[in-house]
């Protein structure tokens, strides 16, 4: 449940990002921090022979594969397939956002550059005019003149440098052959930032931000006189990038061929160089290439130009449009406040310049656009307005479609119980959901848009330190358990913080999850509590006592199970694989087929057994093993609990009074055959004796018998 709950809140933090890059990294390296030990891969090709392999695709786009060398278990594979299909989610969704914010951030970046270069060329148009009429017969003579002034260079050096040198324009001579500067004028020097000595050293290559290939093509047009008219964008010392135009003749000094450039600096605006005499035409050269829907309306609130595009968001021809009412255009529900502002714009008074409004096709469509209005005068001084118009239809669309996403992600956010806080790299708090309100003790009003310490003022500086550790490393910090005070009440959290990315892909700040976990920790004292007291009776049992996962990893081993392998303490064994680590190779593979048996059900026919297990030192101990299985919650076998004595004494006891036994009964027959032997003697014996009494006994008869007689007589 936990990894579940871990891979939702990972999802919806991919769901936030909004590069593509990063969500695939942040995906990848989750897995592998979820699903350890298990270790994912990942490959832009598809690795064929992968035993597991999954292919990461949206929109027909396929951006990689995710592979292991290991198959993972079912419940996982389920896991990662789900995960998979709400990554397709995010991505598609992604491409199609980026596709309706880059739609988005073009008209607005194209309607605020059109609309600056409008303001500039008009608020400079005057003072420009003079010096543009004077620098264009000035080119115009230049032109007209080259073939003298070729000439004069041949015939005279001396008047070759004092036009040369003394000149304010930019000029350099060019080897035609490879481009290097062989020399320049001090104008050039001063435009471009090296000293004189500087550029002799330099070629055109070194100013030039063209590609190689197309200044040598330019280079031999020029020197075959193809083209004397080049357009280009130079790089000054500082770094600066200029646009330029760029005249270039060949020419002949002492019969060996140079090629002649006269710069012209373009880049405040390009089309100075161009500068009309007459405002109208400067400003028709530069609405009619505007996105943008642009008109001039006269003192009569006449139309007197417009451009093609107005006419097109009108839909009506030029024509129709110069000479016809400026008011008829705006839907009839918009038409009183454009004239008020109009007439109070005639008079003087500081009105809106931008607003928005509704116009009035020919078809009878409205459309949303956005107005921006500006008053100057034309050379004769009648007074004349820019109007702009920008069709915001479809920014209203996305507009629309953003902030529904933006309420459909509240919802989601405010469904998790876990709490939500989106922060900025000021420790300011830019979103928060409805579980974060609940730890805060605020509302969302209160909370969005307000630095840390306004919500948190005891503990903000602490929790922004772990921010810091977030956005400077880019990596995640989970786990992090801590006490909260908001109000009078001390809660417990256990925290999540990753790092979430602006539209550039910059880390913006951190995203954090926060779990209440108060009746959790109290809990989990009361469990730790008990798991210390039943770790207290383990250890004063006089046996081994440990449990074993169903991978036969070692969860609990108790002090006597220490004493008996030979650890320190029972950091050192848990989380170890028991059957790699404390079984001996001659009965390793014996012992797996038991455990595998047991993890099948088969607990009977192993509740008790005897084998060897190897010590930390590599000694070997003889250990009586009693077995039970453990069950989890849906009563499937999750592991075995066993209790273990270590009969190697008592084995190495029992074998040697075998041994004793063995010496004594031979002992006893040896000792037995000596017996039999001297009994044999001793009845031999025996019987020489019984037979030496028994004459003893026959002669005393015989003399007592004598004896009787002789008193007879």
């Amino acid at each position: 449940m936990d990894k579940q709950n871990d891979l939702f809140l990972l999802m919806f933090s991919l769901s936030q990002l909004e590069n593509t890059t990063q969500i695939i990294k942040l995906f990848h390296e989750s897995l592998n921090e979820l699903f350890k030990p298990l270790k994912f891969f990942f490959s832009e090709d598809n690795p064929n022979k992968a035993p597991y392999c999954i292919k990461i695709t949206a929109n027909d786009i396929t951006y990689g594969y995710l592979f292991s060398d290991e198959i993972p278990d079912n419940e996982i594979v389920v896991s990662i397939q789900n995960a998979l299909q709400v990554l397709t989610v995010i991505l598609e969704k992604l491409k199609t956002e980026e596709e309706l914010k880059g739609r988005a951030r073009s008209y607005e970046s194209i309607a605020q550059k059109r609309l600056d270069a409008i303001k500039a060329s008009v608020a400079e148009l005057e003072d420009s005019r003079k010096e543009s009429l004077n620098l264009i017969e000035d080119l115009k003579s230049e032109i007209a003149e080259r073939e003298k002034i070729e000439k004069a260079l041949r015939e005279s050096e001396e008047k070759y440098h004092a036009l040369f040198f003394n000149n304010r324009t930019v000029m350099i001579l060019l080897d035609s052959e490879n481009g290097k500067i062989l020399e320049a004028n001090p104008a050039a020097s001063s435009f471009y930032g090296w000293t004189l000595d500087e550029m002799k050293k330099m070629s055109l290559f070194d100013i030039n931000t063209s590609a190689k290939k197309e200044i040598l093509q330019n280079i031999s047009k020029a020197k075959q006189k193809e083209q004397n008219y080049f357009h280009f964008i130079h790089r000054l010392k500082d770094g600066t990038q200029k646009e330029v135009d760029t005249y270039s003749w060949p020419i002949s000094i002492k019969e060996k061929g140079y090629l002649f450039s006269i710069i012209h600096d373009t880049t405040q605006q390009i089309i100075a160089e161009r500068k009309l005499e007459e405002n109208e035409r400067l400003f028709r050269s530069i609405v009619e290439n505007s996105f943008e829907g642009i008109g001039l309306i006269d003192n009569n609130f006449t139309f007197t130009y417009v451009n093609e595009n107005l006419a097109k968001l009108l839909n009506y021809p030029v024509e129709e449009i110069v000479g016809s009412t400026f008011i008829q255009f705006f839907a009839p529900e918009n038409r009183e406040i454009v004239t008020d502002r109009h007439i109070r714009r005639k008079r003087g008074e500081q009105v809106p310049s931008r607003y928005e409004v509704l116009l009035l096709r020919k078809d009878g469509e409205k459309v949303v656009t956005e107005i921006s209005a500006s008053t100057f005068k034309d050379s004769d001084g009648n007074p004349l307005i820019l109007v702009q118009f920008i069709d915001i239809t479809e920014k209203k669309k996305t507009e629309e479609k953003l902030r529904l996403q933006r309420y459909h992600q509240q919802i989601i956010l405010d469904a998790s119980p876990t709490a939500i806080w989106f922060k900025d790299k000021k420790n300011n708090i830019i979103r928060a959901n409805k579980a974060a309100t609940a730890i805060a003790k605020k509302s969302i009003e209160e909370i969005e848009g307000k630095p840390s310490k306004e919500i948190f003022p005891e503990d903000a500086e602490k929790y922004y330190q772990d921010d810091l550790e977030v956005i400077n490393s880019g990596k995640p910090k989970t786990g992090i358990v801590e006490p909260i005070k908001a109000g009078n009440k001390i809660s417990w959290l256990r925290t999540d913080k990753l790092p979430w990315y602006d539209e550039e892909g910059n880390i913006a700040g951190v995203v954090v999850y926060s779990e209440d976990i108060t009746e959790i920790r109290g809990a989990e004292e009361t469990v730790k509590k008990e798991r210390d007291q039943a770790q207290r009776y383990l250890d004063i049992a006089g046996v081994m006592f440990a449990s074993l996962n169903s991978k036969g990893e070692i969860i609990i081993v108790n002090k006597k199970g220490c004493e008996i392998l030979g650890y320190d303490n029972a950091d050192e064994l848990v989380g170890k694989n028991w059957l790699d680590t404390c079984l001996p190779e001659s009965n390793k593979q014996e012992i797996k087929d038991i455990f595998r048996e047991q993890m099948a059900g088969n607990i009977k026919a192993f509740e008790y057994y005897e084998n060897p297990v190897v010590t930390k030192s590599g000694e070997e101990r003889l250990i009586a093993f009693h077995n039970t299985v453990l069950l989890d919650q849906k009563g499937n076998i999750s592991g075995v609990l066993f209790s273990g004595e270590d009969i190697t004494e008592r084995v190495k006891a029992e074998e040697q009074i075998k041994k004793l036994n063995a010496e004594l009964e031979i002992r006893v027959i040896e000792r037995t055959a000596e017996l039999e032997k001297a009994n044999k003697n001793l009845e031999e014996i025996n019987d020489i004796f019984v037979g030496r009494e028994m004459r003893i006994i026959e002669l005393k008869e015989e003399v007592d018998r004598l004896k009787k007689k002789l008193l007879e007589k």
